[in-house]
């Protein structure tokens, strides 16, 4: 099943968004935080599984400039969820708990985005390469999602922090 994605996001429309930074209420939070954090990834530096994250990402990025030119990247935009109830999920099953959340716009709703599925982003033992590239293809086809996630090339507003 195809998700409907609105034709046109608009400035007034709320989505929320978690981070470790904190933010006050009309500050702008840029794109791109996620991508920056692995700009000095060092192996003997992070934790264990650390690596497996930087390989998933590498792949989907990899996917994403074959297939999905148009989608925006992981690495540069910015992560909302478009629904409170996503949003509540994805906090509570990726113990996102210590960080800080908070009700935001989009600065500039013209600028590409894609609605993906989070549960596609962590993968289990014992599939191949294969599987992992139908995985990465199916987050970016948007089809039969159960975990949305907003990606945006948009900075974001702090509307409210939650």
């Amino acid at each position: 099943m195809q998700l409907d994605i609105p034709s046109q996001v608009t400035f007034e429309m709320i989505f929320y968004h978690s981070s470790l930074i904190s933010y006050n209420v009309g500050e702008i939070i840029p794109p791109g935080n996620w991508g920056r954090g692995y700009d000095g990834y060092d192996p003997a530096k992070t934790r264990p599984g650390d690596w497996l994250m930087l390989a998933r990402e590498l792949l989907f990025e990899k996917v994403r400039c074959e297939k999905f030119p148009h989608k925006p990247s992981r690495f540069e935009c910015v992560f909302t969820c478009q629904i409170l109830s996503d949003f509540d999920i994805f906090i509570d099953k990726y113990n996102r708990t210590s960080g800080y959340r908070y009700e935001v716009e989009l600065i500039d709703p013209s600028l590409p985005s894609h609605v993906g599925d989070y549960t596609l982003c962590h993968w289990q033992h014992g599939v191949t390469y294969k599987d992992l590239k139908d995985v990465a293809n199916k987050y970016w086809s948007g089809v039969d999602i159960v975990g949305r996630e907003f990606l945006t090339m948009s900075a974001l507003k702090v509307v409210k922090v939650l």
